[in-house]
């Protein structure tokens, strides 16, 4: 279900305007040689067969900071809200934004703790998510009416996932 979730929700916030990393579904083969790293590491890649997430490498990132985040230019502002409030995106918050710092600009990443799947998967979509207590947009752009998501967007990405 988080595979799923990241996937489907990296598709739906490019579609509306947010810098996310481009991600690929990507197969793993159970026997995977791996022999770089720790044992630590080389146990998660041998129990990682199957399918997984590919995420694109973003060339020097770092974590955000609130005041830096909080600064950023108004489109990338009003993206993350519509995107979070769309997708009920619950881990979002000042001490853990989830957005990276590069070259003067900011993506957006980590989706999997994302709503909108599980409540589909109940038959429970509200017509609006609110900005969950605690997002660090929370009482901001409280005057304008947020974007809805296009469910065209969902059901392409769904296309390209995976029966799996």
């Amino acid at each position: 279900m988080a595979l799923a979730t990241e996937f489907l929700a990296l598709r739906a916030a490019a579609a509306m305007g947010l810098p996310v990393p481009e991600a690929q579904p990507l197969y793993l083969s159970p026997d995977f040689p791996w022999t770089i790293g720790t044992d630590e590491f080389d146990g998660i890649v041998q129990r990682s067969g199957g399918w997984n997430l590919g995420i694109a490498y973003i060339e020097d990132a770092a974590t955000a900071s609130l005041h830096d985040i909080l600064g950023a230019a108004p489109h990338f502002l009003t993206s993350l809200f519509d995107v979070d409030r769309a997708l009920g995106n619950m881990d979002r918050s000042a001490r853990n934004p989830n957005i990276l710092a590069h070259g003067g600009t900011f993506t957006a990443i980590d989706f999997d703790a994302c709503l909108f799947l599980r409540r589909l998967a109940r038959g429970s979509v509200p017509a609006t998510f609110p900005l969950p207590p605690g997002h660090l947009l929370e009482g901001a752009m409280v005057d304008r009416a947020p974007r809805d998501l296009d469910p065209e967007v969902l059901t392409e990405a769904l296309r390209e996932a995976p029966d799996q």
